[in-house]
């Protein structure tokens, strides 16, 4: 592990990541939006511009975190462990984004209320994960500046298992909503009842880029 012993410059490469989780936070709120207008029939190309706009932001902010990163001969985190977690950190967007174009082929009509309970709340877990996901990367930036003192490295540490609970959570709504969904195969469309059932697998994945980044910002602190 390297750092260097000066205070961080102004939008430094972490501070740049810190943007990108926040982008990826946004767009999960985005998300969230999306998912309850569809199943009300309000949803509309507009879901799918402000994910794309954001998308694109992010994809500027990656460029410009990466081409700054690899020049840098020293650094607080090592570059395969930086640059892992900006991958994923922009997974996210990428991830909402391909669920928004989905929402956006395929109208379901006549969704029973249970699913779309269990959707809302699959949604509002995910976005609890990476609220704490953002959470952890932005304490990156103050146990840098701390020189990795045991204080702070017990606050992310915190940080971590907090994402963890609410990944493990997304995990068990989720294979209740597979079970719904599945219960329902002889009185729904089979392809709606398809469609829906990836849907609800590539919401959770989204937790799992949030469990990712903080299982290696765990081994960055061992």
């Amino acid at each position: 592990m390297k750092f260097i012993e000066k205070m961080l410059p102004e939008e430094s490469p972490i501070d740049l990541l810190i943007n990108l989780s926040r982008r990826g936070e946004a767009v999960v709120v985005l998300l969230k939006d999306a998912i309850e207008d569809y199943f009300t029939g309000k949803f509309g190309e507009g879901h799918l511009n402000r994910v794309i706009s954001l998308e694109r932001e992010s994809d500027e902010i990656k460029l410009k975190l990466k081409k700054m990163y690899l020049k840098m001969k020293y650094t607080y985190f090592e570059k395969d462990d930086f640059l892992y977690i900006v991958h994923k950190a922009d997974e996210i967007l990428d991830l909402v984004r391909d669920i928004v174009i989905m929402l956006d082929m395929n109208r379901v009509e006549d969704v029973p209320e249970n699913i779309k309970e269990l959707f809302a709340e699959l949604v509002e877990n995910v976005l609890d994960t990476i609220r704490e996901t953002t959470e952890a990367i932005e304490q990156l930036r103050t146990l840098a500046e701390s020189g990795f003192s045991p204080f702070e490295k017990e606050k992310e540490e915190r940080e971590i298992f907090d994402v963890s609970m609410e990944e493990r959570e997304v995990d068990t709504i989720s294979r209740n909503l597979g079970k719904k969904l599945y219960s329902l195969k002889n009185s729904m469309n089979p392809v709606d009842l398809i469609f829906l059932n990836k849907v609800a697998r590539l919401i959770s994945k989204i937790a799992d880029q949030g469990k990712d980044i903080t299982k290696r910002i765990n081994s960055i602190l061992r």
